[in-house]
């Protein structure tokens, strides 16, 4: 994959077009080098000399863009199928199950399901310190497992992909 030097500058590769010059797209901080877009770099394929630089594919930037939205998409799908199941065993387990006409006493969970026996728990135990610290439990769960990681993706596309043009 790594090409000549002079191989890159071909005026088909996507990501070249999408790029403005460097001059504007960082007229407010002239103290401060701009941050290049990866699909715009060139990578050195030679370390013991500088003469092989390889550049990224054309088609490269929709690979990218596809696999953020594939791995949000298994995120979200990961956080609301179930993951876990709690079982109640023993007496009490046979009394609970003798309360639901013997049916399983299994409860299957997911993120979201979680949540909520998480909250139940603060309504049950009625106190404000209750909602207040089990609340921020259960809002560190989802940002942690949820928001987070699909911010993370988009962050890193943002990163690969150059800038859009301004007018």
């Amino acid at each position: 994959d790594a090409d000549k030097s002079s191989a890159g500058e071909d005026s088909d590769n996507e990501c070249d077009s999408l790029a403005s010059p460097t001059k504007e797209r960082d007229q407010s901080n002239d103290d401060t080098e701009p941050m290049e877009a990866l699909c715009l770099h060139r990578f050195q394929a030679d370390f013991h000399t500088k003469e092989r630089l390889g550049t990224v594919r054309p088609y490269a930037n929709k690979i990218v863009i596809f696999g953020a939205v594939v791995v949000t998409t298994l995120i979200i799908t990961g956080c609301t199928l179930y993951s876990f199941s709690l079982e109640v065993m023993g007496l009490v387990g046979i009394a609970v199950e003798s309360g639901q006409d013997f049916a399983e006493a299994k409860t299957n969970h997911n993120l979201f399901t979680l949540v909520g026996v998480i909250m139940e728990e603060a309504r049950f135990l009625d106190t404000g310190r209750y909602y207040v610290g089990l609340g921020t439990l259960c809002a560190l769960l989802i940002l942690t497992t949820l928001i987070v990681p699909i911010v993370q993706v988009w962050v890193l596309v943002r990163q690969w992909l150059p800038p859009p043009l301004e007018k």
